[in-house]
């Protein structure tokens, strides 16, 4: 009995070990990310499972619908010169109509700014995103609502990064937190060259013409 004690109390002491040796590893290069850091950022970051990608895969411009992916989630995509995407899946239940589910579908693009005191500004390009919205319910407008457009500015005061573990293996991650303190999801790199369609505006404008 006190032989079996003796090696559950130093199985547990190994995995303590090893838990606090792998957390010190994960946070061995955290960092804040401000001017000059623009080669850590550049890559293309997702949430939870990496299904929601920028990218072709996700917004074809050519005919400006989205892929629904298998998952909701958020993925965003910089290059160290200054451009960057977004592309966005979200699902809502309604709860006195649990039958009834809401999506959204956003994506955009644009130039961003990473200053030296931490903060990051998005800046979309004009009239070139896009975001749909569809329910499953015939009666909240079914899948027929249009495609809107939708160039939304962001900004963050803070982007922190650092390695942990992403399916047991270790991998970069970032948070975004804007001015009121809320956090975004965690956001792992996936792809580095980022996956993104061109930085440059794919449109012509015309003026005067409907």
């Amino acid at each position: 009995m006190a032989r079996s004690t003796q090696l559950l109390l130093a199985c547990l002491v190994y995995v303590c070990f090893q838990t606090l040796s792998l957390v010190s590893a994960g946070r061995q290069r955290y960092q804040i990310l401000s001017a000059g850091d623009e080669a850590m950022l550049q890559g293309t970051w997702s949430s939870g499972s990496g299904r929601v990608v920028t990218g072709a895969g996700f917004f074809d411009p050519r005919t400006r619908s989205f892929t629904p992916p298998n998952v909701p989630g958020t993925a965003y995509s910089f290059t160290r010169d200054g451009f960057w995407e977004f592309a966005k899946y979200r699902v809502t239940p309604n709860p006195r109509k649990p039958q009834c589910i809401t999506s959204q579908l956003i994506w955009q693009h644009g130039s961003y700014l990473l200053h030296s005191n931490g903060t990051i500004q998005l800046y979309p390009i004009a009239r070139e995103g896009a975001q749909l919205l569809t329910s499953s319910c015939e009666e909240d407008g079914g899948n027929t609502r249009p495609e809107e457009m939708y160039d939304v500015s962001e900004e963050y005061t803070k982007v922190d990064t650092w390695i942990d573990l992403h399916h047991g293996v270790p991998s970069a991650a970032i948070r975004l937190t804007d001015a009121w303190g809320n956090r975004s999801p965690m956001l792992w790199k996936i792809y580095d060259p980022p996956m993104m369609l061109p930085t440059d505006a794919m449109y012509l404008e015309y003026i005067g013409i409907p």
